[in-house]
C-alpha cells in the first residue's frame, strides 16, 4: 500500500503494474481498483485471467507484447518484480509514463517522475524520499 501511495494511485488515475501476479503485484491490482484506478496489469501468459479476475481493466502478456500501446500513458508505473527481471516490455513501460507521472520499483527506495520542460523535453528526477517528489 505505501508504494501505491507513493504513486498517488487513486481514483481516475491510470496504473500500470508490471509484474502484477506475483505476491505483491496481486495484492497491487486488488489496493489500486479499490482507490479507484483504472489498472493495466503485466504478467505471463498463464496469469491473465488471474489478474483479469482481481480487477484489471486491461493485460498485457510480456511474452508476446514489446511494447505499450501508443495511446496508453500512465499516471503510475509500479513494477513488482523488482531489479531480478526484466523484458523489453518491461522498458517500454518506463517510457509509458504520463507527464507527471510516477515510476516505483519494490528493487528500489527511488522515485522517479516524468515533467514535460517548458520546450516540450521530458525531464526525469529521482529521489530517495517520496516526501521530495511527493507533489508533482
Amino acid at each position: 500500500m505505501h508504494f501505491l501511495r507513493m504513486a498517488n494511485a487513486g481514483t481516475g488515475n491510470r496504473v500500470l503494474i508490471y509484474g502484477a501476479s506475483s505476491a505483491v503485484g496481486t495484492s497491487a491490482v486488488q489496493l489500486a481498483k479499490h482507490f479507484g484506478a483504472s489498472v493495466t496489469a503485466v504478467c505471463g501468459p498463464t496469469n491473465l485471467d488471474l489478474v483479469r479476475s482481481l480487477g484489471a481493466d486491461s493485460v498485457l502478456d510480456y511474452t508476446k507484447q514489446d511494447t505499450v500501446p501508443e495511446s496508453k500513458r500512465f499516471d503510475a508505473v509500479f513494477d513488482a518484480v523488482g531489479k531480478r527481471k526484466s523484458s523489453v516490455l518491461k522498458l517500454a513501460c518506463k517510457s509509458s509514463l504520463a507527464p507527471g507521472g510516477r515510476y516505483i520499483s519494490i528493487g528500489s527506495r527511488k522515485l522517479l517522475r516524468r515533467t514535460n520542460t517548458s520546450n516540450g523535453a521530458i525531464r526525469e528526477e529521482t529521489s530517495s524520499s517520496a516526501s521530495e517528489l511527493r507533489l508533482a
